[in-house]
């Protein structure tokens, strides 16, 4: 007797639920796609079903929708048909690593005094794997060679790392584009202050340019929630599910030299290099935000983009420990994004200054 037909999303997409929308996130090619409410009831609660056992459960009344359902997933590769559903279980989403501290954000501001070679080297002896270098005030260029040069003689941990620099007379978008070409460590380049349309080009392959003609002049600009920022793949992914998609396993240090689990948020663990990055990463109060995932959030946790957006836990509605971040411009509930002028950018009630 010939085996049933039975259809499986490949392990890379994953369905999630929204208030409003229902969603598959395909962890492999970097996207996603709305998907009806039906179909998505389909694959979550009859997933291993043969297709002819799925058509039973809806008293054979939706067969041709059903069929329907099937043909287009496959025709777009999130789909197969096999006739042994348990060879292909479903993808693990766990999510560990094995350093405590694996990405780090460093400010650079007109008064900045801290050593930045300093912070490297602990950075580096904490196998922090992934750096955003953040400059307020011009840099130049010599002082951006001279960091990377370090990094190597000092065999950095450090694989990955954005660079965030106003546009000036020593650097310029020529000078960004050779280094995207020279250094392997550097993943991207944010140029602002430019006076130019907002731009993003590939220099070379997962190398990218970005320039923004709005100056950023402190830690107040970030916290902004946007699908431009949407991380779609498995580390992301699994990591949302588990942890807080922001401040996981983050250390900063503010433009003053305050070490904190990002430069926005009010809470200081100590000041550099008086205290260690390894004593404030021990400090006790350290890591408590690193559990809030998206599924707390008030808002975020109806959202069907909960799983790749980042979050904000120093920009929220009403300061609330567990609000929505207050610069995300998505309704969940309405399924609708709103336009960028109406996202208010507020202070959080304790900043730093």
């Amino acid at each position: 007797m010939k085996a049933p037909i039975t259809y499986l999303l490949y392990a890379s997409c994953v369905p999630v639920s929204g208030a409003k929308n229902k969603i598959i996130c395909d962890l492999q090619r970097n996207s996603y796609v709305r998907i009806p409410d039906g179909l998505f009831e389909i694959l979550t609660k009859h997933r291993g079903r043969s297709h002819a056992e799925v058509k039973a459960a809806y008293n054979n009344e939706y067969d041709e929708v059903i069929d329907g359902y099937f043909e287009m997933l496959v025709h777009h590769e999130f789909a197969f048909a096999c006739t042994d559903p348990a060879l292909f279980p479903p993808l693990s989403l766990n999510w560990r690593s094995p350093f405590a501290v694996y990405n780090a954000i460093l400010d650079r501001g007109a008064g900045t005094t801290y050593d930045l070679n300093e912070a490297l080297r602990q950075l580096s002896e904490a196998c922090c794997k992934f750096l955003q270098l953040r400059y307020f005030s011009p840099a130049s260029a010599g002082e951006i060679e001279d960091l990377f040069e370090y990094l190597d003689h000092i065999r950095s941990a450090t694989i990955g790392i954005e660079l965030v620099l106003p546009e000036s007379t020593g650097v310029t978008v020529a000078v960004a584009r050779g280094w995207l070409r020279t250094y392997n460590r550097l993943n991207k380049i944010s140029l602002h202050g430019t006076g130019r349309p907002f731009a993003v080009e590939e220099v070379r392959s997962k190398r990218f340019l970005l320039t923004t003609p709005e100056a950023v002049d402190g830690a107040a600009h970030c916290g902004v929630i946007d699908s431009a920022f949407f991380s779609i793949n498995v580390k992301a992914f699994t990591e949302a599910r588990a942890f807080n998609s922001c401040l996981n396993g983050k250390i900063s240090i503010d433009q003053r030299g305050y070490i904190r689990n990002c430069p926005s948020m009010a809470q200081d663990f100590g000041h550099f290099p008086a205290t260690s990055l390894a004593e404030a990463a021990n400090h006790p109060d350290f890591r408590k935000q690193w559990s809030v995932t998206k599924d707390q959030v008030a808002v975020c946790r109806d959202c069907e983009f909960r799983y790749i957006c980042t979050d904000c836990r120093a920009y929220t509605v009403g300061g609330a420990a567990k609000g929505k971040p207050s610069k995300c411009g998505y309704d969940p509930y309405a399924g609708v994004w709103k336009t960028p002028a109406s996202v208010t950018h507020p202070a959080p009630a304790s900043a730093p200054a």
